[in-house]
């Protein structure tokens, strides 16, 4: 099976496939199970090396900041570079803007807090940051019940799950990329870990079998396979989660295969990989239209993944890598 850092670098892949594609529908699901593995993995930091600290909160909020904002502020920098030569009448139109739109572009920019939709978000990708933030937030608070009561966290998750079904029912767009949406997903992974809840290899088999038959269904069936292409349907926000509680077995089984340092550097490079390339589609979009052909499209594609590739590896190396240096340095001097 799925090592765990190649697991996040395939969805990772996932999401920039659909982004290209625009009909390979499984971004939504990716994303997801983006959440579900954090889950897991904040629960075991929290509790193996956060709640050891004198500090706890301090160290824990600060870390999670340190491993986000460096990474994010290199690719707005050149993100921004990027839009300014390819539609600078992006940043002109910012003036036309009013007081609460102008606050919430910085608020999306430069904190990364701040609504998908508005007009002048650079890393698109970054509403998933948001969402993620949002959970580091409380997620001491969920860790406090757990101890108190762990059956607490499964009525929790119940009724996030609600939340959710409510939130797509009324079809909020309010709600549509909060964490009140994606919270079930994330406590998903909080009870993997807590319960080491673990899955049979014929579970794994039958997990992975039923996901390629649920997925191949909706490319088979025309009408639910335009249903899939809008994004913002209902109908795929659905679908999408009932893949990701399809894949439970295989994908959250990934965090007990043992790891190494090349599956830790697949792992490292899935966050950096997910924010570079979104720059890249900048330019792509622009000059791939509907009635591009097939072999244009190949090659755009191509340099697209080499270009995205070239600038990931050098952010990896020469902002990740010394940031994440000095992070763990700083974590491990806390008392």
């Amino acid at each position: 099976m799925l090592k765990p850092g190649l697991t996040r670098f395939i969805l990772a892949l996932i999401v920039i496939i659909y982004h290209l594609s625009e009909t390979f529908y499984l971004g939504k699901f990716a994303v997801g199970c983006f959440f579900m593995l954090s889950g897991y993995w904040i629960a075991l930091m929290y509790e193996k090396k956060y709640s050891k600290k004198e500090n706890t909160l301090k160290v824990f909020y600060i870390s999670r900041l340190l491993r986000i904002f460096p990474v994010f502020y290199a690719f707005s920098v050149i993100g921004a570079l990027v839009v300014a030569i390819v539609y600078p009448d992006m940043f002109i139109s910012f003036h036309s803007l009013s007081l609460m739109e102008k606050g919430n572009v910085v608020l999306a920019n430069l904190f990364i807090f701040g609504s998908p939709d508005q007009k002048l978000r650079i890393l698109g990708p970054a509403w998933s940051l948001s969402v993620e933030l949002q959970f580091y937030l409380i997620y001491p608070f969920v860790a406090f019940i757990v101890r108190k009561n762990k059956q607490l966290l499964i009525a929790a998750t119940v009724f996030f799950f609600l939340v959710f079904l409510w939130i797509v029912y009324y079809d909020s767009a309010a709600f549509e990329f909060s964490s009140l949406t994606y919270m079930f997903l994330f406590l998903i992974g909080v009870i993997v870990y807590f319960y080491q809840i673990k899955f049979s290899n014929h579970s794994k088999i039958i997990s992975l079998i039923l996901f390629i038959a649920a997925f191949a269904i909706q490319f088979m069936v025309p009408s639910l396979k335009v249903l899939c292409l809008n994004g913002h349907s209902t109908y795929y926000t659905l679908m999408s989660i009932a893949l990701i509680l399809i894949s439970i077995p295989f994908v959250i089984s990934s965090v007990y295969n043992p790891t190494s340092d090349r599956d830790k550097y697949w792992g490292e490079m899935s966050f950096i990989v997910y924010l570079c390339h979104w720059i890249w589609l900048i330019p792509y979009y622009k000059y791939i239209s509907s009635g591009t052909s097939f072999v244009t499209k190949c090659s755009y594609a191509l340099i697209f993944t080499v270009v995205t590739s070239i600038f990931s590896v050098l952010v990896y190396k020469f902002v990740d890598r010394k940031s994440e240096h000095w992070r763990h340095a700083w974590v491990n001097n806390q008392a």
